[in-house]
């Protein structure tokens, strides 16, 4: 049996989330610019390792975010950020959503754990 002490926690904060993109009207040709506006702002920040936005071969139904923070303050930065309120913002337009209201974005924060090195 593996036990979590048997592994160091690393700093790093992952953050994955399911994005249900609206179908109707033109919510998946605004999808893009939000987006690439959204990343210019996301790749400035300071603690951001890496960001990718993934869509399902057919840009239907729905897409994923992976990001990787170098730490909880980097992440907590990048929540607060004027590019991440605006971003909120657009998601949330009740007259122009991007996502289904009925199924709201999930995001999920994860930490990495490394195994500790084996006793020699």
């Amino acid at each position: 049996m593996v036990n979590q002490s048997d592994f160091v926690q690393d700093k790093r904060v992952i953050v994955i989330a399911t994005l249900y993109i609206v179908q109707e009207g033109d919510a998946r040709g605004r999808f893009i610019p939000v987006f690439r506006e959204f990343l210019a702002g996301v790749h400035s920040e300071p603690g951001m390792n890496h960001f990718t936005v993934s869509v399902n071969g057919d840009f239907t139904e729905y897409g994923y975010t992976k990001s990787e923070y170098k730490d909880q303050a980097a992440f907590d930065a990048h929540a607060n950020s004027a590019h991440s309120e605006k971003f909120n913002r657009i998601c949330k337009d009740k007259d122009k959503p991007l996502f289904r209201p009925e199924k709201q974005p999930v995001v999920s924060l994860y930490t990495p754990f490394r195994p500790l090195p084996s006793p020699a």
